[in-house]
């Protein structure tokens, strides 16, 4: 079952007759109108009291699922054939070994860049065009038995498994029901889930499977795309507008169009490919940052190649930034960051000239216990130039995305990109201001541009108010029954 149909399935499920009748025969109770959001980094639940106005019941931030909504984000990445060797796509030794030899690359790449060398590039397909062709020769047998031994000895990552996720998604659901009975007094046994973008019928499948476990009944057309749920039944929005869902996070990106014109609609054709920007996540900024940093510094390249953390360093650049930058303090609660912000100015954000920071050094004091640390310096035009060449980058792809979307004419090529009337962007990170600048510049200055950090229940709000459409719908079908009933 593709996308497309998917939807089509959720938009007859909200009004189904055949639903009404069944749930009116056995005078079962409607549903509650609640949403919940699988989100790349928390999880939301919303209850609708109407269409437009909602109560936020729990959220819950879990580590070891954010890890394997990281891993099955980045495994959908490389199966798209926009990322690196496809490592986990085969058993074969060969593609074990292919594995193996990545991760060594990964480590001296990110000292010395050369992923971007003409040879690279050429040796890379070229190991991909001798996996292909060496496949199957090899027994099964052999093969996982090459694989348990990587594995074993922490070459190669065990590939998550359904049961994996099922058990994890199926702790975060019973975490989130607990919240919002103490929170609230309300029991969460039925609801509506916007699920990543990229979850296919398998994904789909688990979560509905975690929430029979966890005690909620998650019907099959009720796990929606995330971005779908930011504009269907959106009042805001009209309904025939073409919408521009933007996704960004920590460790993800992409975008996804949808037409709901009555010509693309009639086709079947109102979804347009999700296509993942991994690329330009919000830690590529830190990334870039810490990358100048270091070849700026030959002491500090020297105590990174001797073997410091670097997640350390980068999470001190990640502090400095947002320092210089100004962020308010709900998005630095948010972050886990504040006592810390709090301790790197003294307490005291404000100067008494009113002016702001041009530079700050960076807090490395307990980095490195075995000598000096060299005097390192954020400056705000470090930043700037960073966060541009992020923002006309990010731009430039999604130009690309909505031209290769536009239709073709009789030449059989597209001569400009498709049409936007509507721009959301959906994060969970601090960079909405620049996911906001790119999209702009994409679309032009005339296209209403939604969604922001605190914008981050919107996806729960849009599922519960997909479950507050069925419920409604449910309730006046019940009377009309009744009215006919009454009548004969």
């Amino acid at each position: 079952m593709n996308l497309s149909q998917i939807l089509l399935a959720l938009l007859w499920w909200c009004v189904s007759t055949a639903a009404v009748a069944e749930e009116t025969c056995d005078n079962a109770p409607p549903n509650d109108p609640i949403g919940i959001d699988l989100g790349h980094r928390f999880v939301f639940a919303s209850y609708a009291n109407s269409i437009n106005n909602f109560t936020l019941l729990g959220v819950v931030n879990h580590k070891e699922y954010q890890r394997q909504i990281e891993e099955l984000s980045m495994d959908h990445f490389q199966r798209s054939g926009l990322g690196k060797p496809r490592s986990g796509s085969r058993s074969t030794p060969l593609a074990l070994l292919t594995s193996v030899m990545w991760s060594l690359f990964e480590m001296i790449d990110a000292r010395v860049s050369i992923s971007s060398n003409a040879y690279v590039v050429w040796t890379q397909d070229s190991i991909r065009s001798i996996s292909d062709t060496v496949y199957g020769i090899i027994p099964v047998s052999v093969q996982r038995k090459v694989k348990s031994f990587l594995i074993s000895r922490g070459l190669i990552k065990k590939k998550l498994s359904p049961s994996d996720v099922t058990e994890t998604f199926t702790v975060v659901f019973a975490e989130l029901k607990a919240t919002s009975l103490a929170a609230h007094g309300v029991n969460v046994t039925w609801a509506v889930v916007g699920v990543p973008d990229f979850f296919n019928d398998t994904l789909r499948e688990t979560v509905i499977r975690a929430g029979q476990q966890a005690g909620i009944t998650i019907l099959e057309g009720a796990v929606p795309p995330r971005s779908f749920c930011t504009h269907y039944l959106n009042p805001a929005i009209d309904q025939y507008d073409r919408v521009l869902v933007v996704h960004q996070g920590e460790t993800h990106c992409g975008v996804q169009l949808y037409d709901g014109s009555p010509q693309r609609r009639r086709k079947g054709q109102s979804v347009y490919p999700y296509l993942p920007l991994d690329p330009w996540s919000g830690d590529r900024i830190q990334y870039r940052l810490v990358k100048e940093l270091v070849d700026g510094d030959a002491q500090l390249k020297t105590l990174v190649v001797q073997g410091r953390d670097n997640g350390f360093l980068i999470q001190a650049v990640l502090r400095t930034r947002l320092t210089l930058k100004g962020y308010d303090p709900a998005v630095e609660l948010l972050l886990g960051l504040e006592p810390l912000l709090e301790d790197q100015l003294g307490g005291n954000r404000d100067h008494e000239d009113g002016e702001k920071l041009n530079e700050l050094p960076l807090n490395l004091d307990s980095w490195w216990t075995h000598g000096n640390i060299p005097d390192l310096v954020l400056t705000r035009s470090q930043i700037t130039a960073v966060e541009n060449n992020y923002m006309e980058t990010l731009a430039n792809n999604i130009q690309v995305y909505l031209q290769a979307m536009a239709e073709p004419h009789k030449t059989g090529k597209a001569t400009k990109q498709e049409r936007v009337d509507y721009a959301i962007i959906l994060t969970d990170y601090f960079d909405g201001e620049l996911v906001h600048r790119a999209v702009q510049e994409a679309i032009g200055n005339d296209v209403p541009i939604v969604g922001s950090l605190k914008d981050i229940t919107m996806v729960a709000e849009g599922a519960a108010r997909l479950a507050w459409t069925r419920r409604e719908n449910l309730l006046s079908m019940r009377e009309s029954a009744k009215t006919r009933h009454d009548e004969l």
